[in-house]
């Protein structure tokens, strides 16, 4: 149920789901506290809750009781980076919100970049980084479209000298792309990336 009314509220959509306040009191009932924290978590989202009860996750109620930037560290705590991102998107700290759009990024949720993004307009911050270009969303590795290149090129067998030569490049901006690239594929060398 979560994700259906989660996908409402991204949306925009205000409608209540009576089956989530159900639900949500069997959760209260039976002291589910990761249950109990993510449908009141929803309730609150829709303004029909004001607070959690103790039996709610740790995370859920430093969120919903007003301390977002501590339910998002207590999300990362738990190995969950998208909920400390969603719940520091609640917050005004720049830091954490520039945090929450690294995360988002890293993720490629639009929605939550977006949602951040904002967030940071409306305080006030002017430099707002942009997300990856489609290019650069569509490739496996998240290359960019001169990365791809380069690699096209290492794999090819070419040197970094041959590669700016052919591009118009200076060897060290090719050795920077090269480095990117065996980042980012996870490769430990040029020879991986020409067997890969």
């Amino acid at each position: 149920m979560p994700p259906i009314v989660e996908a409402r509220w991204l949306a925009g959509s205000d409608d209540d789901d009576p089956g989530l306040a159900e639900t949500y009191e069997l959760a209260v009932t039976r002291g589910h506290p990761w249950l109990t924290g993510e449908l009141g978590f929803w309730l609150w989202r829709q303004g029909r809750i004001a607070v959690l009860p103790a039996v709610a996750a740790e995370p859920y109620r430093l969120h919903v009781g007003g301390d977002p930037a501590a339910g998002g560290r207590a999300w990362l705590a738990v190995g969950c980076p998208s909920a400390a991102a969603d719940a520091w998107a609640d917050t005004a700290a720049e830091a954490l919100l520039r945090r929450a759009l690294e995360i988002f990024t890293g993720l490629g949720s639009a929605p939550g970049r977006r949602r951040v993004e904002r967030r940071l307009r409306a305080l006030g911050v002017r430099s707002i980084p942009r997300g990856p270009v489609p290019s650069t969303r569509e490739h496996q590795d998240g290359l960019t479209a001169r990365e791809a290149e380069v690699l096209r090129w290492v794999r090819a067998g070419h040197t970094d000298a041959e590669i700016a030569e052919r591009l118009f490049l200076s060897t060290r901006t090719v050795s920077h792309h090269v480095s990117a690239v065996l980042r980012k594929t996870g490769a430990r060398s040029r020879r991986d990336l020409r067997h890969g």
